[in-house]
């Protein structure tokens, strides 16, 4: 019985092993062709796309300045894909043709277009930015030729300064005025005093120069020798022309620099004078100015004016002063002015002062104001 299991187990492994050693067949209906290699696979196409996709990425400004190049920026991707990327370009609200601007590459990746300065004019500007495709098609990208975006065009900030100033003059460019006063510092040693008045003409250009002014002025007066009462008086005085002019030199700063040449009591006499105005003559301001003449002494003066009770404008002035050519120190003068102006460009004015010198008892002094612009 072994025997007859061990022969079995023999002959079934010699049958496995004579199958395995066989050829194997894929197909017993068609044989494979003896020595006809395999057709190789096609290879992947690797040629570019035809037409790419272009993009482009652009914020529009919202003004520009007038006679100023206008920089549009844009951000461009797959630039290559078109022939260019152009803006297209009008003035505002008036219709007609547009103009072409290429943008262009810059150092720095992004892409710009620069629209010339003598077509950027009020009141704006109006453009689309398009892309003409290799295949000859145009497509817009930002905006449309018939909803194309507006750029707001103003002047800069100086020229919108000189056209709201021109309006507000109304034509006037032009002004006379007449000022007189008379200061009186008492008579603790004998008369101290003295008078001035000026008469001038002004012309307003309304650009950094804002305006020159010419006039002629005088000053006449006495004043003690020294200290003691009833001391002899000088009798001084000054005759003289000048010229001025303000300069714009900030959105609230002015500066009046004035020459003054004459004749004194002594002979040939020569001046100079400035002062500066933080405001607006016309309205709230503080000027601070100073003034020497040769032979008659100077003067310092801090000035406030405010236009809180329209229409009359309103100032109070502290004045240090040692005119007109008084040996003694310590001269002040506090005043307040008011002006009320009348129609067809007419102002009026009227002050009240005190005046004090070597700080002895003073007096009160005034002085009337006229003005005419035209």
């Amino acid at each position: 019985m072994r025997k007859n299991l061990i022969a079995a187990l023999c002959g079934g492994l010699c049958v496995g092993l004579a199958l395995a050693s066989s050829p194997a067949r894929a197909d017993a209906d068609e044989p494979d062709a003896p020595g006809e290699p395999d057709a190789p696979a096609a290879p992947p196409d690797s040629s570019p796309t035809l037409q790419a996709h272009v993009t482009v990425r652009h914020v529009p400004p919202a003004e520009a300045i007038e006679g100023r190049a206008l920089r549009l920026v844009a951000v461009v991707d797959q630039a290559w894909g078109a022939n260019g990327v152009l803006v297209r370009y009008r003035a505002a609200r008036q219709g007609g043709e547009f103009h072409e601007v290429a943008f262009e590459r810059s150092s720095g990746g992004g892409y710009y277009a620069t629209i010339p300065a003598a077509d950027v004019r009020r009141p704006g500007v109006e453009y689309t930015i398009v892309a003409q495709h290799r295949d000859g098609s145009v497509v817009a990208h930002f905006a449309t030729a018939e909803w194309p975006h507006e750029v707001r065009v103003e002047p800069d900030a100086g020229a919108r300064w000189i056209e709201v100033e021109r309006r507000r003059l109304d034509g006037r460019d032009s002004g006379f005025a007449l000022q007189a006063a008379f200061v009186n510092f008492g008579t603790t040693y004998g008369d101290d005093y003295f008078m001035r008045g000026e008469a001038s003409w002004t012309h307003r250009v309304v650009t950094g120069l804002y305006s020159f002014k010419l006039g002629y002025g005088a000053i006449e007066g006495l004043t003690p020798e020294d200290r003691m009462p009833r001391a002899p008086t000088l009798d001084t005085g000054f005759r003289y022309g000048f010229g001025e002019a303000r300069f714009r030199a900030g959105s609230r700063l002015w500066l009046d620099l004035g020459a003054l040449l004459g004749f004194s009591h002594d002979g040939f006499a020569a001046g100079v004078r400035a002062q500066a105005l933080i405001g607006r003559d016309d309205r709230t301001c503080v000027v601070l100015g100073g003034e020497t003449i040769g032979g008659l002494g100077g003067s310092t003066w801090v000035r406030l004016q405010w236009d809180t009770v329209v229409p009359f404008l309103m100032s109070a002035e502290l004045r240090k002063t040692d005119l007109p050519a008084s040996p003694l120190k310590g001269g002040q003068t506090l005043s307040y002015t008011i002006d009320y102006p009348l129609s067809l460009g007419v102002r009026l004015g009227a002050n009240v002062s005190f005046s004090s010198r070597d700080r002895r008892p003073g007096g009160f002094g005034g002085g009337l104001s006229a003005a005419l612009d035209f």
